[in-house]
Parts: structure tokens; sequence; C-alpha cells
């Protein structure tokens, strides 16, 4: 496979994918949070790892050019998403995964949760 970095017309391009994390828990189970020690970083469901893997494995035929870096948020649901991808996708890429690590204050942080929003308006 070829670079993702390529020539078109004379000009140089790259691809560059951009995907959101799986399936979370707490979109599933309203009542997680209650109980959660962090209750700001769900995890995902076993629907949402399949789905990434599977992902992975469209990646790996479908998408036409090679993966070279993963940029992933520190947060347990986009590492989950990001790992299950990979493995999906096989040894077919070889790739540097790089944390944003400028997201890492966010889980330092003690963050005031006041857990779902409810599905009725309140009006003044």
């Amino acid at each position: 496979m070829g670079s993702s970095v390529r020539t078109v017309e004379g000009k140089l391009s790259q691809n560059v994918v951009v995907m959101r994390h799986g399936d979370r828990i707490d979109n599933f189970e309203p009542l997680w949070s209650a109980s959660a020690a962090r209750p700001w970083d769900p995890p995902l469901v076993d629907a949402g790892l399949v789905r990434a893997f599977c992902t992975g494995r469209k990646f790996r035929t479908q998408l036409g050019f090679p993966i070279h870096c993963v940029f992933v948020s520190p947060f347990l649901r986009c590492l989950q998403t990001a790992s299950q991808v990979i493995g999906g996708a096989g040894d077919w890429w070889s790739f540097e995964a790089k944390m944003a690590s400028s997201l890492l204050h966010l889980l330092k942080r003690k963050k005031k949760f006041c857990g779902p929003l409810s599905k009725t308006s309140h009006s003044n």
C-alpha cells in the first residue's frame, strides 16, 4: 500500500479520518452514573466495542489507504474505541498512536456531575 500523503495534479494531499467514540454505557443505563466512581468517563457497552472492532475490519477492506498515526482522547471510551478499531484492522497498517495530552487535565479535575438531563423541559 502507498502512503496516505500523495500528489494529486501536482499538489500534495493527505487523507484524514475522524471518528467518534462508540456507544457509551450511560446512554443505555441512565442510573450507571449514580454509582460510578468517574461518572464523566463512562466505558463503552459491549455493542460499542463490537461496532468499533467491525469499523476496523471495514477500514482494512474499504479505506483504500494506510493509517500512519492515531490521535486519541484520554477518555476511557475513546481509548476503548481506538483499541478495538486497531484490533479489527489487524496488521494491515503500521502507525504511531498518540494520546491527545492537551485533554489530560479533564481527567484530573473534580467535575460537578448532575446526572443525565431530564427529558422534560422546564419553563420560567
